[in-house]
């Protein structure tokens, strides 16, 4: 009964990178992780396997990361059975 309340419980289209420390209320991964799948950096080649788009006001130098949900969700499911995302802690 749990699991099919749970299976009809709404997912935001996008999460923001959770703060320091935390974990990602969708996936459990931590923000470093995030940011390697989030982010174009050399540890994913430039090609960043997870979508996500930065949110920021006019003239602003930083702004906010939201990941998308689905693409997250996806690429974890992409995963082969065993494999391991490493924390970079």
């Amino acid at each position: 009964m749990i699991v099919e309340q749970l299976q009809t419980i709404p997912l935001p289209e996008f999460v923001r990178l959770p703060a320091s420390g935390t974990r990602c209320p969708v996936s459990g991964l931590n923000r470093t992780a995030l940011d390697k799948l989030t982010r174009a950096q050399p540890d994913n080649d430039f090609r960043p396997p997870v979508r996500s788009r930065i949110l920021k006001a006019r003239g602003a130098t930083r702004g906010i990361r939201l990941v998308e949900t689905r693409s997250l969700l996806d690429y974890i499911r992409s995963l082969p059975n065993g494999t391991e995302v490493r924390d970079a802690d």
